[in-house]
């Protein structure tokens, strides 16, 4: 429930656009198909694609104009810079990450792409995660504005593409998406409920693990307690018996357990 709240308080948005998997990237035009939709308001995607920078390789997202209007990036106090509002060789920076490096806002750092292309770029706000953010990031350490990706990147690819249409989520629209992916098979759409239902589901999976260890470890621990407790009773008899052989009374045999029992 933490996990699904907290996803649907990051995206906003009638549908999601991912890969089968929801996690590999799909092509670029794929989120341009939906944009020529009749109906739709506002199609957003999200590029990604991984660079170095400080010597480790981390995630780079290229947001675009109408970012605002479907993801919320939770920017930390005194960042005004939203994702839809990156200008030149801005970046959106994840706090931690910040703090890792020694990057506050208005300093500079450089990254480098897979192709080689070192890149400047100036810290413009910084975003905090939400929990469910921590566990798996929908926001890059690193976000920069879409065209700034697509000039340093090549091939750019997106990982989500977000769709408010009039109407909202209904059949009818859903068909006419779904159409307009027609030469996309491999991809998914979902409404926003429904991928998020989907996206916090990998916690179940999680969760049940340690379900099936917790059983396993109560199992053992219960073979365990009631082998020791067999044996103790199985010992004490004859403990009892010694003592009253060498002259131990009944009264002192009923203290001796009262008191060890206390």
């Amino acid at each position: 429930g933490t996990a699904e709240d907290s996803l649907d308080s990051i995206v906003d948005a009638d549908y999601v656009l991912t890969s089968e998997n929801g996690y590999s990237t799909f092509p670029a035009a794929a989120g341009e198909a939906l944009r020529a939709v009749n109906g739709v308001e506002v199609a957003s995607s999200v590029r990604s694609d991984n660079a170095l920078a400080f010597g480790e390789e981390i995630g780079v997202m290229g947001m675009d104009r109408n970012s605002d209007k479907t993801f919320n990036a939770f920017l930390v106090e005194g960042s005004e810079v939203t994702p839809g509002a990156l200008t030149g060789d801005g970046a959106i920076v994840r706090e931690s990450f910040a703090e890792k490096h020694d990057l506050a806002i208005g300093d500079e750092f450089q990254i480098t792409t897979a192709a080689g292309t070192p890149i400047e770029l100036t810290v413009a706000s910084l975003q905090a995660p939400r929990s469910i953010d921590k566990l798996e990031p929908l926001l890059a350490k690193v976000a920069i504005r879409q065209e700034k990706f697509d000039e340093v990147f090549p091939r750019p690819r997106n990982l989500f593409s977000f769709v408010e249409i009039d109407g909202d989520a209904t059949p009818q629209n859903t068909a006419a998406l779904r159409s307009a992916l027609r030469g996309f098979p491999e991809l998914a759409l979902a409404t926003e409920a429904g991928w998020v239902e989907e996206r916090a589901s990998g916690l179940d999976m999680v969760l049940n693990l340690f379900y099936v260890l917790l059983a396993l470890s109560v199992i053992v621990s219960l073979f365990g307690m009631v082998n020791t407790l067999i044996l103790s009773v199985f010992e004490r008899t004859r403990e009892l018996g010694m003592l009253r052989a060498v002259g131990m009374t009944r009264r002192q045999v009923r203290r001796m357990v009262r008191q060890e029992s206390v």
